[in-house]
Protein backbone atom coordinates (compact mmCIF):
# COMPACT_ATOMS: atom_id res chain seq x y z
CA UNK A 1 0.00 0.00 0.00
CA UNK A 2 1.07 3.44 -0.96
CA UNK A 3 1.49 6.01 1.19
CA UNK A 4 0.85 9.60 0.39
CA UNK A 5 3.12 11.55 2.49
CA UNK A 6 2.27 15.33 3.28
CA UNK A 7 3.39 18.47 4.58
CA UNK A 8 2.62 19.84 6.98
CA UNK A 9 1.55 23.09 5.86
CA UNK A 10 -1.43 20.19 3.48
CA UNK A 11 -2.35 18.64 6.70
CA UNK A 12 -3.37 21.76 8.19
CA UNK A 13 -5.25 22.61 5.19
CA UNK A 14 -7.23 19.63 5.00
CA UNK A 15 -8.06 20.77 8.80
CA UNK A 16 -8.92 24.08 8.03
CA UNK A 17 -11.26 23.00 5.14
CA UNK A 18 -12.54 20.00 7.27
CA UNK A 19 -13.73 22.70 10.11
CA UNK A 20 -14.98 24.90 7.93
CA UNK A 21 -17.36 22.63 6.07
CA UNK A 22 -18.62 20.57 8.75
CA UNK A 23 -18.14 22.95 12.52
CA UNK A 24 -20.37 25.98 12.41
CA UNK A 25 -18.44 27.39 15.08
CA UNK A 26 -15.16 27.61 13.54
CA UNK A 27 -13.50 31.10 12.37
CA UNK A 28 -10.68 31.58 9.97
CA UNK A 29 -8.97 33.17 13.06
CA UNK A 30 -8.93 29.91 15.30
CA UNK A 31 -6.01 28.03 15.85
CA UNK A 32 -4.85 24.84 14.15
CA UNK A 33 -1.64 23.21 14.09
CA UNK A 34 0.23 20.04 12.93
CA UNK A 35 3.76 18.27 14.02
CA UNK A 36 5.42 15.42 12.44
CA UNK A 37 6.28 12.87 15.21
CA UNK A 38 8.61 10.81 13.49
CA UNK A 39 11.20 11.08 10.49
CA UNK A 40 9.14 9.28 7.51
CA UNK A 41 6.23 12.18 8.39
CA UNK A 42 3.52 9.18 8.48
CA UNK A 43 2.99 9.65 12.37
CA UNK A 44 2.02 13.33 13.38
CA UNK A 45 -0.31 15.23 15.23
CA UNK A 46 -3.60 17.93 14.44
CA UNK A 47 -4.42 20.31 17.33
CA UNK A 48 -7.29 22.53 17.09
CA UNK A 49 -8.13 25.12 19.56
CA UNK A 50 -10.52 28.04 19.19
CA UNK A 51 -8.02 30.21 20.86
CA UNK A 52 -6.13 31.95 18.08
CA UNK A 53 -2.83 32.85 20.55
CA UNK A 54 -2.96 29.54 22.39
CA UNK A 55 0.47 27.74 22.67
CA UNK A 56 0.98 24.41 20.76
CA UNK A 57 -0.72 21.47 22.20
CA UNK A 58 -2.26 23.85 25.01
CA UNK A 59 -5.43 22.68 26.94
CA UNK A 60 -7.59 25.49 28.28
CA UNK A 61 -10.07 25.32 30.41
CA UNK A 62 -13.72 24.95 28.91
CA UNK A 63 -12.70 26.07 25.12
CA UNK A 64 -13.70 24.20 22.05
CA UNK A 65 -11.05 22.03 20.78
CA UNK A 66 -9.47 18.79 20.03
CA UNK A 67 -6.06 16.80 19.59
CA UNK A 68 -4.97 14.07 17.22
CA UNK A 69 -2.60 11.67 16.60
CA UNK A 70 -2.45 10.21 13.03
CA UNK A 71 -0.81 7.00 12.43
CA UNK A 72 -0.62 6.86 8.10
CA UNK A 73 -2.31 4.91 6.45
CA UNK A 74 -4.73 3.65 8.94
CA UNK A 75 -5.75 5.12 12.22
CA UNK A 76 -6.87 8.45 13.01
CA UNK A 77 -6.43 8.57 17.72
CA UNK A 78 -8.58 11.14 18.83
CA UNK A 79 -6.71 12.35 22.43
CA UNK A 80 -9.16 14.89 23.70
CA UNK A 81 -11.88 16.68 22.01
CA UNK A 82 -14.07 19.28 23.96
CA UNK A 83 -17.39 21.87 23.51
CA UNK A 84 -17.24 24.99 25.14
CA UNK A 85 -19.83 24.86 27.89
CA UNK A 86 -21.93 27.53 26.60
CA UNK A 87 -22.17 25.78 23.54
CA UNK A 88 -23.15 22.27 24.63
CA UNK A 89 -26.78 20.81 24.18
CA UNK A 90 -27.06 22.16 20.72
CA UNK A 91 -25.51 19.15 18.53
CA UNK A 92 -22.61 21.08 18.35
CA UNK A 93 -20.49 18.39 20.05
CA UNK A 94 -21.52 15.37 17.22
CA UNK A 95 -20.33 18.05 14.65
CA UNK A 96 -17.24 18.57 16.08
CA UNK A 97 -16.87 14.89 16.16
CA UNK A 98 -18.04 14.72 12.44
CA UNK A 99 -15.09 17.27 11.24
CA UNK A 100 -12.45 14.59 13.33
CA UNK A 101 -14.10 11.84 10.68
CA UNK A 102 -13.73 14.28 8.03
CA UNK A 103 -10.42 15.01 8.25
CA UNK A 104 -9.44 11.02 8.94
CA UNK A 105 -10.92 10.29 5.92
CA UNK A 106 -9.00 12.99 3.64
CA UNK A 107 -6.20 11.56 5.29
CA UNK A 108 -6.88 8.50 3.89
CA UNK A 109 -7.56 6.48 7.25
CA UNK A 110 -10.20 3.90 7.77
CA UNK A 111 -10.73 4.50 11.85
CA UNK A 112 -10.95 6.78 14.52
CA UNK A 113 -10.24 5.80 18.25
CA UNK A 114 -10.32 6.56 21.44
CA UNK A 115 -10.49 6.20 24.58
CA UNK A 116 -13.68 7.74 26.02
CA UNK A 117 -13.83 9.12 29.46
CA UNK A 118 -16.23 11.40 31.11
CA UNK A 119 -19.82 11.70 30.39
CA UNK A 120 -23.29 14.14 30.07
CA UNK A 121 -24.31 15.41 33.43
CA UNK A 122 -27.29 17.32 34.20
CA UNK A 123 -27.81 18.74 37.55
CA UNK A 124 -24.35 17.11 38.98
CA UNK A 125 -25.31 13.67 38.27
CA UNK A 126 -24.07 11.25 34.85
CA UNK A 127 -27.20 10.82 32.26
CA UNK A 128 -24.72 9.03 30.03
CA UNK A 129 -21.46 7.65 29.79
CA UNK A 130 -19.12 9.29 26.49
CA UNK A 131 -18.30 5.85 25.48
CA UNK A 132 -22.10 5.01 25.64
CA UNK A 133 -23.05 7.67 23.67
CA UNK A 134 -20.29 7.05 21.10
CA UNK A 135 -21.74 3.37 20.33
CA UNK A 136 -25.22 5.09 19.76
CA UNK A 137 -23.48 7.24 17.55
CA UNK A 138 -22.20 3.87 15.62
CA UNK A 139 -18.96 3.32 17.32
CA UNK A 140 -17.87 -0.08 18.35
CA UNK A 141 -15.88 -1.67 21.40
CA UNK A 142 -12.00 -2.12 19.83
CA UNK A 143 -10.58 -2.97 23.67
CA UNK A 144 -11.25 -2.90 26.91
CA UNK A 145 -10.72 1.10 27.24
CA UNK A 146 -10.88 1.91 23.57
CA UNK A 147 -13.73 2.31 20.87
CA UNK A 148 -13.58 3.11 16.87
CA UNK A 149 -15.39 4.10 13.85
CA UNK A 150 -14.62 2.19 11.16
CA UNK A 151 -14.97 5.05 8.17
CA UNK A 152 -16.75 4.19 4.79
Amino acid sequence: MSINILTLEEIEAITRVSLKNNFPLFREEHHVDASFLDPQMTYFYIGYNENPNCIKRERLESRTQFSLNVFLPTTCCLLYIELERSQRGKGLGWSLYETVHDIARKLNCYRVRQTPSGGFFKEGVMVMSRRDYLLQRGYVDATDTEVELMLQ
